[in-house]
């Protein structure tokens, strides 16, 4: 069985009876495919599915939170916050965190959640915190259509406001 065979029946099979059965997948259609700059993704992270749009500055505050409950023993699985997994995610958030404290991260999504921003741009917003309109668009190629350039320079503004703020 020569897989060069297969995979060359794979791409040019009639799919008839007398063909033999492939083991190649077909690749998905372009209507299923995920796509952030229309703002399509799977069911999973659909608006109906209630799904959460997170940024880093969110994971962070709601991982020290874990850490501390679990440090004061109010959870049963007391040493899950010792993994590796918990504590390189903890150190990366805390590293590229765009905010320091709760109080202004939640007055910055505020800001994003009071224009039609979707919540995966609210999320890429606060955790790039692009200094430019050119910058954000580019980033987060979904705003390219769906906000005018003032709005987004208004928002940028007012996010760098609680930026310098709420960081010392």
């Amino acid at each position: 069985e020569d897989p060069f065979f297969f995979f060359f029946l794979s791409f040019f099979c009639c799919g008839c009876v007398h063909c033999p059965p492939t083991t190649t997948p077909k690749p998905p259609s372009m209507e299923d495919e995920e796509n952030a700059k229309e703002l399509r993704f799977n069911d999973d992270l659909s608006e109906e599915s209630g799904a959460v749009f997170l940024s880093v500055a969110e994971v962070k505050f709601l991982l020290e939170r874990r850490m501390e409950q679990e440090k004061r023993g109010d959870d049963d699985d007391a040493e899950s916050f010792l993994k590796p997994e918990f504590l390189k995610t903890l150190k990366y958030t805390q590293r590229f965190t765009q905010f320091r404290n709760w109080e202004t991260t939640a007055e910055v999504r505020k800001v994003t959640e009071s224009r039609s921003f979707h919540k995966y741009e609210q999320a890429a917003l606060i955790s790039l915190m692009p200094q430019t309109v050119e910058e954000a668009k580019s980033l987060i190629p979904s705003l390219q259509d769906r906000i005018s350039d003032a709005d987004l320079e208004e928002v940028l503004e007012q996010m760098r406001t609680f930026k310098d703020l709420g960081n010392p």
